[in-house]
């Protein structure tokens, strides 16, 4: 039994490398994953930079009506 766990030891001692390949299959769910976060930053940028000019215009185009109502009116 001591021969046997001795030579068992002695060959995990001499594997020298494990030639791996992992290749591109790991690698395309990162990828996907980056694209998505890219785009969803940048839809949430164009969220915060177009939203007070939408609240603007909504407000210019009130003032416009109130102005034409009065101009009707008076």
């Amino acid at each position: 039994m001591k021969k046997i766990a001795l030579s068992l030891f002695l060959v995990l001692l001499s594997i020298n490398h494990a030639y791996a390949y992992i290749g591109l299959a790991a690698l395309l769910p990162i990828f996907g994953q980056a694209i998505i976060f890219v785009v969803i930053f940048l839809l949430a940028l164009i969220g915060l930079l177009f939203y007070p000019v939408k609240i603007l215009i909504s407000k210019i185009l009130k003032k416009s009506e109130k102005k034409a109502k009065s101009i009707v009116k008076g």
